[in-house]
């Protein structure tokens, strides 16, 4: 009896030991197979040829009246990004989080995208024989984001390609709700990395669209030279709806109202959020048109 019992006991053992070592197994798989996914990734989209397609074929349906909503949706891709964890950011989860009420309005703009990847798909196959499939949503909106910028009279941003897609959601309350006061905001923006340096430039993007920062269509400085202004506090017309309540909340807050007059944008900031990618090419990209004038 004790001899069986013991045996029994053995067997346990060893089945939960057995039990963990798949577990263990399936896991470092998964993680293998993801690093070799990657690798094939980067090779599939390395050479200049594949860059240039891809950006040929987002700049013919990427037009300055969509540019401000194609900025937005890549923001609201990438900007839900923490450092804590590394979870988030330019992963293309926002196919899968349009019914949320920050998303609003957004399905127009991934319509773009949707264009742009149909007619890009058959040239890729058509390029590309052995990975014909091996262009990713983060990827497309990435670049989307990148000719928004372009096409509007920005820089031209380089964008590095070779984004994997989730194949979920990312969390919710990750993105700054509009309401956030400055101190809300810097908090925010901490969690993905960014100064409030980065808060204040990345916000200029703003100049695109239609809040009243200058022409809807054109990517410069009139964001800032606005909002300095403070034209939402007029009795006036349509002046009061200039601009985001965070945005009014930024030139009410000493420390981003010192970013906002330019007397420290010679620094170049945006160096952070490598994951995010795009978040931080396009502070660089606001960062160079304060610059200019």
């Amino acid at each position: 009896m004790i001899a069986f019992q013991l045996e029994g006991v053995y067997l346990s053992v060893y089945q939960h030991c057995l039990f963990y070592l798949v577990l263990t197994l399936v896991a470092s798989l998964g993680s293998i197979i993801r690093g070799c996914l990657m690798l094939l990734l980067k090779f599939a989209r390395s050479d200049t040829n594949t860059s240039m397609l891809i950006k040929e074929e987002v700049r013919k349906v990427v037009s300055k009246g969509k540019a401000a909503g194609v900025l937005r949706l890549v923001f609201h891709d990438a900007g839900t990004f923490e450092m804590d964890g590394n979870s988030g950011g330019m992963n293309g989860s926002i196919v899968y989080e349009l019914e949320r009420p920050e998303n609003a309005g957004l399905k127009k703009s991934l319509k773009a995208c949707t264009q742009f990847s149909t007619k890009q798909r058959v040239k890729w196959m058509q390029y590309n024989k052995i990975f014909p499939l091996l262009v990713s949503w983060a990827d497309m909106i990435a670049v989307a984001g990148a000719e928004a910028v372009s096409v509007c009279g920005g820089p031209t941003i380089p964008v590095q390609l070779g984004r994997l897609d989730s194949l979920e959601p990312d969390a919710e309350g990750k993105l700054p709700p509009e309401s956030l006061d400055a101190p809300g905001l810097k908090q925010n923006f901490k969690r993905k990395g960014l100064s409030t340096q980065e808060l204040v430039v990345l916000s200029g993007a703003h100049t695109l669209g239609s809040k009243g920062f200058g022409s809807p269509f054109v990517f410069d400085n009139s964001y800032y030279k606005i909002l300095l202004e403070k034209p939402w506090k007029s009795s006036g017309g349509m002046s009061s709806m200039i601009g985001l309540p965070s945005d009014h909340a930024l030139v009410e807050d000493d420390e981003c109202l010192r970013f906002a007059i330019f007397k420290d944008l010679s620094i170049k900031a945006c160096y952070l959020l490598s994951l995010v990618c795009v978040v931080s090419l396009l502070c660089k990209a606001v960062l160079s048109c304060t610059l200019d004038e």
